[in-house]
């Protein structure tokens, strides 16, 4: 996995950045909420814990358990958790996962690129699903795995985040670096690696998991009313981001 992730400055741009309040996260409401009720859920590269929380305090999972690589991010994580049991947070790596079967569903959200390679990536996918019930549910957000992905830098800054990449078609396993921004001003740089998205699926089957389905994300009506339609289209068209949904069959 990769190293020192900026924590601190990462919180403060999840906070304002319109391509995660508008796009992101509605996205993930609109299809983890209505799976979730009552589910025993693992988050796994949990950040900050704002969605381990936000699966029990507002869609109704049984229990929330989220890990994450960093230490400093579980102690923010935990600093942020009103005493609340069915909420708890571990410092543990995706690739260090011990669960047996324990899971109804698992999140892994914007984390799954921080592998270093594919044999990294399909470890952690095993792991998830040796954490995961039969029929568990993993739902991931990933960059979009396709060659001719492109974006200008002025269109990716106004959403918190560019990928920093080289011309030319992208490549399996590329290095590419991601610049945080802050309002339009650099805060933070962290690497990541380039999945095609056929990549993701070998890694997902080799692990057990079938009916793997990417979803699109779209943008709400609050983000809409706010910056109007066209702010968002460099950000949908192609995606830059897309989430998949992959059912654990055998593991």
């Amino acid at each position: 996995m990769t190293k020192q992730f900026p924590a601190e400055e990462y919180l403060k741009i999840h906070r304002i950045a319109p391509g995660r309040n508008f796009v992101v996260n509605p996205t993930i409401e609109a299809n983890v909420a209505k799976e979730v009720k009552d589910k025993r859920v693992l988050d796994v590269g949990c950040g900050h814990g704002y969605l381990t929380r936000k699966c029990v305090e507002e869609w109704g999972a049984s229990e929330a358990i989220g890990v994450d690589s960093s230490g400093e991010m579980i102690a923010m994580a935990r600093s942020s958790n009103e005493d609340d049991k069915r909420v708890s947070f571990a410092h543990i790596s995706a690739l260090d996962l011990e669960f047996k079967r324990e899971f109804d569903m698992a999140l892994a959200i914007f984390m799954l690129h921080f592998n270093s390679d594919v044999k990294e990536l399909c470890k952690a996918l095993q792991k998830i699903g040796q954490s995961l019930k039969p029929g568990g549910v993993l739902f991931a957000y990933v960059p979009n795995g396709i060659p001719d992905l492109r974006a200008r830098e002025e269109n990716q800054v106004k959403f918190g985040a560019r990928l920093i990449m080289n011309p030319g078609a992208r490549y399996d396993g590329e290095k590419i670096k991601i610049a945080f921004y802050n309002e339009g001003r650099p805060a933070a740089e962290a690497t990541m690696t380039f999945f095609f998205q056929e990549t993701y699926e070998k890694c997902l089957r080799e692990a057990g998991f079938g009916q793997i389905q990417w979803i699109n994300p779209f943008v709400s009506e609050e983000g809409i009313a706010a910056c109007g339609k066209e702010f968002f289209e460099s950000y949908l068209y192609p995606p830059i981001d897309l989430m998949f949904r992959a059912v654990l069959e055998n593991n």
